[in-house]
């Protein structure tokens, strides 16, 4: 897919998503409050919420989501213990030669009751170690030490560490000094750019996000849902007939004005929404002026979404907008496609559910695309491994219209009992062969400080910021040197 097709899969894709997010938020909401009638507009919408959690389920349980949250966000992150064992053959016999007892092995303990994490990560190659680094905190003291690098073990303060690591990385935060000249500034800063460019403002509590998407719903109405009872599709990725009814929702011209205006209503009046937009939407309209427009209008800048909603309603309503969904005869959803068109290029979004729980959804832009093909296993529906995944089988397939590429995953419980494995089988190309890329791992965890000798023990906790920084750049220097040698790395890159 071109850059183009690309941008526009995204937003399509997104505005794809949300419409189905806001379907579950409406339906849990009004079924909290007891108002869900009989009717096809929340018969349609419960259709929908039978679907689409589903295919989210399948992405990682309530702590993988806590994990990725605390990366992300800052978050804390939750007490782990895993070990990691990642290893992979191929076909090819150069690079099974390469791969040949080749392994990466993370060891990650982390509790937040005790203050301390243990991160170890070990590269061997052909049996020997590339190179192992083990990195502690513990209280306010944190170890690093890595033997292909420098032999000597190093404690430095945790505000130490962080310094030289989000210096040399990019990630840090600055030091106190940097942080003292924020504070100083306050004065001459405007409210409004805090706003905007703090952490807070690109958040939405769960209710305010309810009521946006509740606004976006309106545009689904009793008069503009088709039913037709007694139907029979196919869902043809697991060869089942479904006979039921199906919903078929097309919203006409007035319908996306009256949701416009709803919109711009609540944006004059929420700021944080306004700014949940601006965050969302602000980076990536450097790389495209339409996501910038897109960014404008949705705020109600100047009052541009309410003076235009008849004339965006009109467009909209000749995008060929579809959303159809199918329900089997005891109301359960099982199908759903939600398709329109954005400058003659059709996007649709498909959902499938099978009564042995497995799950199809696909994103389609005109011939390309990108699937997912979940088989859960029968035995193991009930839990998750210690990555998070549910056990069983997913194939996602990308390509087009002349050819397309397949990558399955599978995860199930090794003999012992205690050991997940991933399984994750693709083509790399004829040079690489078919590749199977194994990872094992186990919800305990073996890290654990390294004994050095006393000689070899450094204490940096007095040094100078320059010496700590020092240090780092020659960490830095070091492990990409050994990186860029490493015959692994080349089959990588």
């Amino acid at each position: 897919m071109n850059s183009k097709y690309v941008q526009m899969f995204t937003v399509g894709t997104c505005c794809a998503c949300l419409v189905c997010a806001g379907t579950v938020t409406y339906f849990v909401n009004s079924r909290k409050a007891g108002t869900v009638r009989v009717e096809s507009r929340d018969e349609f919408l419960a259709v929908n919420q039978d679907l689409l959690p589903q295919t989210v389920e399948t992405i990682a349980d309530s702590q993988g989501e806590s994990f990725l949250n605390a990366l992300f966000t800052g978050k804390e992150i939750p007490n782990t213990d895993t070990d990691i064992c990642i290893w992979a053959s191929s076909d090819e016999q150069v690079t099974q030669g390469i791969l040949e007892d080749t392994s990466l092995d993370l060891k990650l303990h982390y509790n937040k009751e005790n203050d301390e994490m243990i991160t170890q990560v070990c590269l061997s190659e052909n049996g020997n170690d590339t190179f192992s680094m083990n990195v502690n905190l513990t209280g306010d003291k944190a170890g690093i030490y890595c033997p292909q690098i420098d032999q000597n073990f190093y404690t430095l303060s945790k505000d130490q560490f962080l310094y030289g690591l989000g210096t040399v990385t990019g990630f840090g935060t600055g030091n106190d000094e940097d942080q003292s000249d924020n504070d100083n500034a306050g004065d001459e800063t405007d409210s409004s750019d805090v706003s905007d460019n703090s952490d807070e403002s690109a958040k939405l509590d769960e209710s305010e996000l309810a009521e946006m998407l509740n606004i976006i719903l309106t545009a689904v109405t009793q008069d503009n849902i088709e039913v037709i009872s007694d139907n029979t599709v196919c869902l043809s990725h697991f060869g089942e007939d479904v006979s039921g009814t199906t919903y078929v929702c097309t919203p006409g011209s007035k319908d996306f004005q009256s949701m416009l205006i709803a919109l711009a209503d609540y944006m004059d009046t929420h700021e944080n929404a306004r700014n949940y937009v601006h965050n969302m939407l602000g980076k990536a309209s450097l790389f495209n002026y339409r996501i910038g427009k897109l960014e404008k209008l949705l705020v109600n800048e100047d009052g541009s979404l309410r003076d235009n909603a008849k004339s965006i309603a009109d467009k909209l309503a000749k995008k060929d907008f579809n959303w159809t969904v199918n329900s089997d005869e005891n109301g359960t959803g099982r199908h759903l496609s939600l398709s329109f068109t954005v400058e003659n290029t059709r996007i649709e979004l498909s959902c499938e559910k099978s009564l042995s729980g497995g799950t199809y959804i696909s994103f389609s832009l005109d011939d390309s695309f990108i699937s997912f093909t979940s088989i859960p296993e029968i035995s193991e529906t009930e839990s998750r491994s210690s990555l998070g995944l549910s056990y069983g089988k997913t194939t996602i397939t990308a390509g087009g219209k002349d050819h397309s590429s397949d990558i399955v995953v599978t995860t199930s419980k090794m003999e012992d009992g205690l050991t997940d494995e991933t399984l994750i089988e693709f083509n790399g190309g004829s040079n690489i062969g078919n590749i199977e890329l194994h990872i094992e791992s186990k919800a305990s965890s073996s890290a654990m400080i390294p004994e050095v000798s006393e000689e070899f023990q450094k204490d940096m906790t007095l040094y100078s910021d320059e010496e700590v920084l020092n240090l780092f750049k020659t960490y830095k220097n070091g492990l990409t040197s050994i990186l860029l040698s490493s015959k692994l790395m080349g089959i990588v890159l």
